[in-house]
Parts: structure tokens; sequence; C-alpha cells
């Protein structure tokens, strides 16, 4: 016999939590007295079953309690009462351990399943977890998008505004318009391009204030045509108007050959 082989065939451990069959039973039980070896073995599962126990820390199962009792009632019925022999060297004996060791076994096998479905709850929550940490930054991108939208209300709907449109002041650039909100009570103005036109890549457009009848710089106008934003700009008290002209680069005197929008102030 290949004892080896029938040690790692699984039949040992089977016999221990009692799924071993009948025919199987008789075999283990007559090998065990014929093979140190398979009784080696048996004590070995045992311990390991012990140790595995204890570092669960849990308690046996009332339906695995019951079911090794069972067994170990069957087994002590069964044990021959003329033995001589003290129990521990009996197979009497010896089977009440090795029940012992597979109420061990079934106990582990039944916090390794239990383990098995905590482990795939905190799979559950991990994902809930990262949807709702999604759902709250999508919720505080939206909160500062309306916070924006708040102060650009504000700031519109001010009634120190004086708002200043600046229409095209050519043919050359049609259908062009912007607006000024010129706040003399906050000292704030603003730049709403609501319309500006396309300009070549090396060009920008820049704004002007006209104040006593010259030119003042007042910026770039780093804005995308049609677009709806506020753009916070310099705040010149005493400006006659404001004007908007394309440019090779930052000037220190506007080119009056490609005024695209200007407007006056009114008192």
């Amino acid at each position: 016999m290949d004892i080896k082989k029938y040690i790692a065939s699984g039949i040992l451990e089977h016999y221990v939590l009692g799924l071993a069959s009948e025919e199987e039973q008789k075999e283990v039980e007559m090998y065990i007295s014929a093979y140190p070896e398979i009784k080696t073995e048996l004590e070995a599962i045992e311990v390991a079953m012990e140790q595995y126990a204890q570092l669960q820390g849990m308690d046996t199962p009332p339906d695995i309690d019951a079911k090794i009792n069972s067994q170990i009632d069957a087994l002590q019925k069964s044990k021959p009462k003329d033995s001589g022999k003290n129990d521990s060297s009996t197979f009497g004996g010896w089977g009440m351990t090795l029940l012992l060791g597979g109420m061990l076994l079934a106990t582990s096998w039944w916090a390794l399943s239990n383990n098995q479905k905590a482990a795939e709850e905190a799979g559950k929550f991990s994902t809930l977890s990262t949807q709702f940490e999604t759902l709250q930054s999508d919720c505080d991108e939206t909160s500062k998008e309306n916070e924006v939208l708040k102060d650009k209300i504000r700031i519109l709907q001010d009634p120190d505004n004086q708002v200043i449109k600046l229409s095209e002041a050519q043919d050359k650039y049609p259908d062009v318009l912007a607006s000024i909100f010129f706040n003399k009570a906050t000292q704030k103005s603003y730049l709403r391009a609501n319309a500006l036109p396309d300009i070549p890549s090396d060009r920008v457009l820049q704004l002007w204030a006209i104040v006593d009848g010259k030119p003042t710089d007042m910026g770039l106008v780093e804005v995308s045509t049609n677009s709806d934003d506020l753009i916070e700009i310099p705040f010149i008290e005493n400006a006659a108007a404001f004007a908007i002209t394309v440019e090779t680069g930052k000037n220190t005197a506007p080119n009056l050959d490609e005024l695209v929008v200007i407007g006056n102030v009114t008192s």
C-alpha cells in the first residue's frame, strides 16, 4: 500500500469530518492500527485544526456541535467493552480524539466560509463607498459652480452698476458686442464679452479706457469668442469710454484701424 498516496487522497480529512462513506470509515479504522503513519497524520490534522480554530476565535455553530456530539455518542456505544487497555491506546479513545479534531475542523471550515462572506460584504461596501465619494465629489463641484453663478448674478443685478455697451465700431467686425459693468460704489468693473470676433492665432484683443481724450491700456481680453463670462478688469473712475482693438501684441497705443467695439460712459 502506498501510504503517502493514501494520506494525500484527502480521505482522512473526510473521515474526521464524518463525510466518508461507511466503507471508507471501516478502511480508515483498519489502517489506523495497521499503519502508524496514518495515526500520526490524523494527530497532525487534529493539532492543525485546533490551532486554526483558536486563531479564528470563533465558537462552534450549534448545528455542527449537534452533529459532532451525535458522532461521539455513536462511537462510544460501538467501543469494545472487553478491552483491557487504556482508552487513549484503543481505537475507541483514539476515535474520540479524531472526532474532537473533526469538530475543530468543521468549526474552522464554518469560520472560513463566514470570513469569505465577510470579504464579499467588504467588497460591496468598498464599491458603495467609491460610488458615494464620486457622488460627493460631483455635488461639491456642482456646489462650486452654483456659487460662481450666484456671484455672477449678484454682480449683474447690483443696482449701482452702470452698464456700458460696447458696439461694433466699423463694418470690418460686424455683429460684435461686449459690455462693461461699471460700479463706482464698489470701485469694481467687469467685462462681459457677449460676442467678439474670431481672430488669427498671432493676434490679440486689447481693452482700452479713454481718459481725458487719451487711451489707457487695460490689458488683454483673454476670453473665447461668444463667451458669457464676467472678467474683472481694472477700475478706472474717470474713464469717458471703453474700446477693444485687435493688435499684433500688447501695445501702448491702440491700432484704430483694428477697432472692434467702443462705448461711451454716460454721466
